[in-house]
């Protein structure tokens, strides 16, 4: 079971460094070209009812999700009932009013005209910056490189009969590190080295 999980581990935090990797490529070619992934439909209720379109993007240093509903008798112009469908553009700023916006977060909710004889539109939608989304990947392998240097850290200090926390010379201690309060590791050397680290740096 030990094995497994350890080996689960490294897929996670694997997985994770890829995918900030890839977002943060993401970042950088939304600079010129948004990307989408999404759906058109028509007629969605019956003849004559409303056509509907939904899906995710990245455009412009944001990753969105958003839904939009057009009333008969507006006239679109993508393809129809085809399926999911992947789509590149020239980048530009998501158009909608947004009802909250901040640091590239934002949420839209509106309703708008679509011009004389046009039955409207509403869309809704949600965006957050690249750079959150990189952030949140990138907690993983920084708390698993964290964890490996502390260890490293700690076989260094143990071979040199030093205070795994501190630093302190040892040598002539022989429960606790006297300048922070450290068990000092038996002479048979029983106990792990993560168990000797201070609280909060396991």
């Amino acid at each position: 079971m030990g094995k497994f999980l350890r080996f689960a581990r490294r897929v996670f935090v694997s997985t994770s460094l890829l995918l900030s990797i890839a977002t943060m490529m993401l970042w950088v070619r939304s600079c010129s070209t948004g990307d989408s992934f999404d759906r058109y439909r028509e007629n969605v209720a019956g003849p004559g009812t409303y056509h509907d379109t939904r899906g995710v993007f990245s455009t412009r240093g944001t990753i969105g999700v958003g839904y939009l509903r057009m009333l008969p008798p507006h006239v679109q112009d993508w393809p129809a009932d085809e399926g999911w469908k992947r789509r590149a553009m020239p980048a530009q700023p998501v158009a909608w009013p947004h009802r909250w916006a901040l640091l590239g977060f934002g949420y839209w909710n509106a309703a708008l005209p679509t011009g004389p004889g046009g039955g409207g539109m509403r869309m809704t939608g949600v965006k957050i910056p690249h750079w959150f989304v990189a952030w949140v990947f990138m907690l993983p392998p920084a708390g698993w490189a964290r964890r490996a240097w502390l260890a490293r850290r700690a076989r260094r200090r143990l071979a040199s009969q030093l205070c795994v926390a501190c630093g302190y010379d040892v040598r002539e201690s022989t429960e606790r590190c006297p300048e922070c309060g450290t068990p000092v590791p038996s002479p048979d050397g029983k106990g792990t080295l993560l168990s000797l680290l201070p609280p909060g740096e396991g």
